[in-house]
């Protein structure tokens, strides 16, 4: 990969000079907000009354009079009257995922209907999206992309993975951004003053995936500015979302294939699903397929080779998406009998998924909030029981990420980033039955500890919950409107496992 690493070297330097705002010098009335004139062209103002500026924080939370960073900030106003004065905070997962550019299809989609209640405000945390400095690693996503068409060696993977963070961590450094101060503890600060600084008393939280950790992080740290919170797809704080991935992925796989046995016409027309899915994984390890699958967002086609730590990839990623588990038993099988189309469709969203992430950003989270308390004996202890081709898919992952931590900067993070956060601030924790990376067990997890919190469970629904059904949006709005009462659950019982196609 000797050429690669020097072409993104070149691309380094280039995304640097055009790309990249370094934190901006010591301010002294930090925090502000400064509003646009604006928003993007791409904003439909005309349909929605929308604000957009930049909040100003201090970028390192123990040194106030260093550098200033800017959090780009999107406000979706109200306009009923009889609208409450709390708005609602949309937390975005990943770590490293941007919400200012998709609030227009968040909201199209699900965040519509929280209006009635308040204004909606989604905030690009710091180091993502639109906010600045970026710590986006397009080394990272070009690597990713060329390991898809070659597919080295698993040693070599994981060095060649280790070798571009680190490209990407040392332009970041060089443009003086302090990689040490992007954490799950500071983004919350950022939540704080994105609040107070917008003139609200108190809010709403709505966290995803990793935007529930945020938002128990600010549950522990800021609750004064917390009126409720919804966590969906619940990460804990004291959970180790490493370490457990293995066990984590199996109990999806399981759900899966014990889902479709338990269907009629699934099971009849797929027998032995599981069987034939670790039966294709090590046929394609013997001898890999080449698959066309094109880029979600760039439109580039790939030459992709296809082996069973692919597959293995394709779908764990695919069940993240309640839309697309109905199809999984019957991607399984065509590919078991040499026709890839349907698994080629899937991969194009399930290959690209996190490309969009800052990876600078995830990186300083994980390594310090995770990684801190994650050791390869752990995770080996945790895999003795799982599948062996679910530990090798894993393993790969710790091994790059346990490279990249050892050299990045993030400092560890102190004891309290790995233990139960307690509140009596309301909480509604939602969780899918197919998840494969939160399982509902984490969502019981941190539901034990919040005194007023209420934990649902949804059949057939994958990885987030509120956007992918009608009755948990619907028991969500219920909560925001009176956070004092558990949501009426009866719509529950009507709902049914996924319709295997």
């Amino acid at each position: 990969m000797e050429s690669t690493a020097i072409m993104l070297k070149h691309f380094a330097v280039l995304f640097a000079l055009l790309a990249l705002a370094a934190p901006a010098a010591a301010q002294e009335n930090l925090p502000y907000f400064e509003r646009l004139d604006r928003c993007p062209p791409w904003f439909r103002t005309d349909l929605l009354n929308i604000e957009c500026g930049f909040l100003h924080v201090p970028e390192d939370r123990a040194n106030p009079d260093g550098g200033s960073i800017r959090l780009a900030v999107a406000i979706y106003r109200t306009g009923h009257q009889d609208a409450t004065p709390y708005p609602l905070v949309y937390l975005a997962g990943g770590p490293g995922a941007s919400s200012v550019g998709a609030s227009g299809g968040l909201m199209g989609r699900t965040f519509l209907h929280f209006l009635p209640f308040g204004d909606v405000i989604f905030f690009d945390q710091r180091g993502t999206g639109f906010s600045e400095p970026s710590l986006e690693c397009p080394e990272v996503d070009l690597g990713a992309a060329w390991q898809l068409e070659h597919r080295p060696a698993l040693d070599e993977r994981v060095s060649q993975q280790i070798e571009v963070a680190l490209l990407c961590r040392d332009r970041l450094r060089e443009a003086g951004v302090n990689l040490a101060a992007y954490t799950s503890a500071a983004n919350a600060a950022d939540v704080r003053d994105l609040i107070q600084t917008l003139g609200y008393e108190q809010a709403n939280l709505y966290g995803g995936s990793y935007g529930t950790r945020l938002a128990l992080t600010t549950l522990r740290d800021t609750p004064e500015v917390v009126r409720s919170a919804i966590l969906d797809a619940t990460l804990p704080v004291q959970a180790n979302l490493y370490a457990e991935a293995g066990p984590n992925v199996e109990r999806a796989f399981h759900t899966l294939f014990d889902g479709c046995a338990a269907e009629t016409r699934c099971g009849e027309s797929y027998p032995g699903l599981e069987a034939a899915f670790y039966d294709l994984v090590e046929r394609l390890d013997e001898q890999p397929v080449t698959i066309k699958i094109q880029h979600p967002l760039s439109g580039r086609v790939y030459d992709v080779m296809l082996d069973g730590s692919a597959l293995g990839t394709i779908f764990f990623r695919s069940l993240y998406v309640t839309d697309a588990i109905p199809f999984l038993p019957r991607m399984i099988a065509a590919a078991a009998a040499g026709s890839y189309e349907l698994l080629a469709r899937y991969a194009e969203n399930a290959l690209f998924a996190f490309a969009g992430l800052a990876d600078g950003m995830m990186y300083s989270v994980q390594c310090s909030d995770e990684m801190t308390f994650t050791s390869p004996e752990m995770v080996d202890d945790l895999l003795e029981n799982v599948n062996p081709r679910i530990g090798d898919l894993v393993r790969v992952e710790i091994r790059s990420l346990v490279g990249i931590c050892a050299e990045w900067g993030a400092q560890p993070a102190p004891p309290v980033e790995n233990q139960p956060v307690a509140s009596s601030i309301p909480a509604l924790v939602l969780a899918g039955e197919y998840d494969p990376i939160t399982p509902p067990e984490w969502g019981q997890m941190a539901a034990a500890t919040l005194e007023n919190g209420h934990f649902y469970e949804f059949p057939g629904l994958g990885h987030g919950v509120v956007a992918a059904g009608r009755c948990p949006l619907e028991m969500a709005l219920a909560f925001v409107a009176d956070p004092s009462a558990a949501p009426d659950s009866s719509c529950i019982a009507g709902m049914r496992a996924p319709r295997f196609r």
